[in-house]
């Protein structure tokens, strides 16, 4: 075992929930002895909610790298769920908890190394930066997020009955929920050999599926049709070339590309590890079921 039992995360939002409340729950069973949550203080109302669960909640200003080392002192894992404007809040949180002794540092990657390369270098960046400062890293590969993808933001909204796929859609996309990323984040914090997380990246896989066989599944579920319309791998380089933060296009082009999955997936380091497959969260957002935009901070999560 890793041995980690003190934790610190910074970026309270998205993934970030989940995670804590991940950790809340590896608390309440006597595996996790700390789980500190860093925050701007005009956000330290907000995560009562936390607290009341038995979260820590530590007000710091990020530009004052004495306070965030003072604020992680006897951390032994350090997690940022920053979201991208925040990578250089990021790094600095890095900074501070070499300075501070931390075992162990989470980067906030997920989603895939193609998008990453693409779209966010500069998440590399930072990790050779904490390299080079002897700071050890585990990073999360898991696809796009299984609860939130499908959705009017990516032209995936498969409940309005129209979708546009990248490319032909027949190349496989690896795709996994929030909660169940959190489950295996939190078990291989505090179960894996330490040799198995620093320096590396683990992939993780809930559901291995095409557009085409997930919009298939979906019809064949719900007995509904969706008109599916397909956009060139030549136009969406266009897209990308006229604008490069154009996510949409570049996530659609990585699919399209046969980038989408996250290569050969750890799962089997986690052998309890049941992820949802997709269909499950397009079956309950058709129903009328709020998963996905259900408040993952609610009491009920972690019973």
């Amino acid at each position: 075992m890793s041995g980690f039992r003190t934790f610190a995360l910074a970026g309270a939002g998205g993934i970030g929930t989940f995670i804590i409340w991940e950790l809340l729950k590896a608390k309440a069973a006597g595996t996790v002895e700390k789980v500190a949550i860093l925050t701007r203080p005009v956000r330290k109302e907000t995560l009562q909610k936390f607290a009341a669960a038995g979260a820590v909640i530590v007000p710091v200003d990020y530009a004052d790298a004495h306070a965030v080392k003072k604020a992680l002192a006897g951390v032994d894992v350090v997690l940022s769920t920053l979201p991208i404007p925040a990578l250089d809040v990021e790094l600095a949180v890095a900074k501070a908890s070499r300075a501070a002794g931390v075992k162990l540092f989470v980067p906030s990657e997920y989603g895939l190394l193609a998008i990453t390369e693409r779209v966010t270098p500069e998440k590399v960046v930072n990790q050779e930066k904490m390299k080079a400062m002897g700071l050890p890293y585990t990073t999360f590969f898991c696809g796009p997020w299984a609860d939130t993808m499908f959705s009017p933001y990516l032209n995936l909204d498969v409940a309005s009955g129209k979708v546009l796929v990248g490319g032909d859609g027949n190349r496989p996309i690896s795709s996994t929920g929030r909660r169940d990323v959190a489950r295996f984040v939190v078990y291989a914090l505090t179960t894996l050999p330490v040799e198995t997380l620093e320096y590396q990246a683990l992939n993780l896989e809930g559901d291995h599926k095409s557009l085409n066989e997930v919009v298939n599944a979906y019809e064949a579920k719900t007995r509904k049709k969706v008109e599916v319309s397909y956009r060139s791998i030549e136009d969406l380089k266009a897209a990308v070339a006229a604008n490069p933060h154009d996510f949409g296009a570049q996530m659609h082009l990585v699919f399209a590309l046969g980038e989408g999955a996250v290569g050969t997936p750890d799962n089997d380091l986690y052998p309890d590890w049941h992820p949802a497959p997709i269909i499950d969260f397009l079956a309950r957002t058709d129903s009328g079921d709020t998963y996905r935009n259900a408040d993952s901070t609610s009491a009920e999560y972690i019973e």
